[in-house]
């Protein structure tokens, strides 16, 4: 009974030294309710230490997710790196994109890569969240789908004004005789 005892609380504390350890938590987000080709694409990446000493060396990389052959780099980059996470510590990256074509496109998670130690020598690696699918749309059917209808409007007044100015005045006309 003591030896289970004593076994059992040297992996109770050896699990408790284990998740001492840096532990990154990493999500990826779009930012940009849609991707239209042309405009602004904004994609947003977390990091957060949830374990009890610094990671090191962290980098995140996602260019697998946007190609060069088919999103421009706006603002930021989709390959950084950051020297130390301390505990409880978190960081955001943002990148602005540009679609150059149109279609759907499976956005695929963002690789990490970290020391969970300052003196550690193993590298753990792991995921971002996945975003789901991305739909491009082309700058025309944005336009026509979710654009201002003013001129359209404005178009139906100005052809439609005549004819019910000069009903207008007819029946105002017969009224009076």
């Amino acid at each position: 009974l003591t030896i289970r005892m004593l076994l059992l609380s040297a992996l109770f504390v050896s699990s408790l030294a284990a998740s001492e350890d840096a532990w990154l938590l990493a999500s990826k987000s779009p930012q940009s309710q849609y991707g239209v080709e042309g405009m602004d694409y904004v994609v947003q990446y977390g990091l957060y230490n949830v374990g009890g000493k610094p990671a090191t060396k962290v980098t995140l990389d996602d260019r697998q997710s946007y190609p060069k052959e088919y999103f421009d780099v706006v603002q930021g980059m989709l390959q950084t790196a950051v020297e130390r996470l301390n505990p409880g510590e978190n960081i955001t990256h943002t990148v602005v994109l540009s679609p150059k074509l149109s279609g759907v496109f499976n956005e695929t998670a963002a690789h990490i890569s970290y020391r969970p130690d300052v003196h550690s020598n193993q590298l753990r690696s792991g995921l971002t969240t996945v975003a789901p699918k991305m739909y491009v749309y082309t700058k025309a059917d944005y336009e026509r789908r979710f654009g201002s209808n003013l001129e359209r409007f404005l178009a139906f007044f100005v052809f439609m004004s005549p004819m019910t100015l000069y009903s207008l005045y007819a029946y105002v006309s017969s009224a009076n005789k």
